[in-house]
């Protein structure tokens, strides 16, 4: 009997054993980081369909806002058309010395600005007046 040949079989038999421990070792470990990234990726998944969600609810939501807004500007056309034919010379009428781009700015005009900047200091958004037209 090849007591030597034997001697380095058990050796590498020993080798490949410890190898083949320490790569399943590796593997196991592998497996528990896939899957704790595969938990995340869920978690993440079920947050991006959250905030689709609300995103869709928000455009919903904008899309009334800007149709009653559209409402509302078509009942002030037709009240200030009406307003024109019987009382031309009404005092809402009246012209402040400004302009804006369109046009000059009247009382109706200044009530909007009003209505709106105390809109937006209600709602807290700073510097609200860089979103309307501003007469000059």
């Amino acid at each position: 009997m090849d007591f030597e040949r034997l001697g380095h079989t058990m050796g590498a038999n020993d080798a490949l054993r410890i190898m083949t421990d320490a790569a399943e070792a590796q593997i196991l470990k592998a497996h528990a980081e896939i899957h704790k990234a595969n938990s995340e990726i869920l978690q993440g998944n079920a947050e991006i369909e959250r905030l689709s969600n609300v995103i869709g609810n928000l455009e919903t939501k904008l899309a009334v806002e800007t149709m009653h807004a559209a409402g509302l500007l078509a009942q002030v056309r037709a009240l200030k058309a009406e307003l024109v034919k019987v009382a031309p010379n009404h005092p809402i009428f009246t012209k402040t010395g400004k302009a804006y781009v369109s046009g000059p700015q009247t009382k109706l005009g200044v009530s909007y600005d009003e209505g709106f900047d105390a809109k937006g200091r209600e709602l807290g958004i700073p510097d609200f007046a860089k979103y309307r037209k501003i007469a000059k």
